[in-house]
């Protein structure tokens, strides 16, 4: 080999490993971007609306003898509800219910008093919220689980 062929040579090596280097990083580039959007198009979209934006009341009254719970909640959120559903614990019986409520409550107003039948402690710090579940005029549905602090919404 002659010194003409081997700089040719040494020439052609350095342009396919300089090839091979640019393939390489920017196939990695490539992947790496892939991995961005993945992880953007995973990422929660914003949470529609907080629990602590609909604080609960409840109230224990005697009406004819027997105690009733009263429950109401006031939309201090931005959007309208359309339903609110509360799944609750009796904490002194462990006795499951939940609350309805199907009226229109708009943003900044309080909803109407439902009641049920109260706790047979008759006393309001034995009801445990478990589960929020609400629906919005903008079409949202979201569940709020109390015991595990998660949202769900669609």
């Amino acid at each position: 080999m002659n010194e003409k062929q081997t700089k040719i040579a040494i020439i052609v090596g350095a342009v396919i490993i300089l090839a091979t280097a640019m393939f390489f990083s920017i196939n990695k580039n490539k992947k790496e971007e892939q991995q961005q959007q993945q992880l953007q198009e995973i990422q929660p979209k914003e949470l529609p609306l907080r629990v602590d934006a609909v604080p609960v009341t409840f109230n224990i009254v005697n009406e004819n003898g027997t105690n009733m719970l009263d429950c109401s909640f006031t939309n201090n959120s931005n959007v309208d509800i359309t339903s609110f559903t509360l799944e609750l614990n009796f904490k002194d019986t462990n006795q499951a219910t939940s609350i309805t409520f199907n009226n229109l409550v708009k943003a900044g107003q309080t909803s109407e008093i439902v009641k049920i039948n109260a706790p047979a402690s008759a006393n309001k710090d034995d009801v445990e919220i478990l589960k929020y579940k609400i629906s919005t005029t903008n079409g949202v549905y979201m569940e709020y689980d109390v015991r595990l602090n998660q949202y769900n919404w669609s």
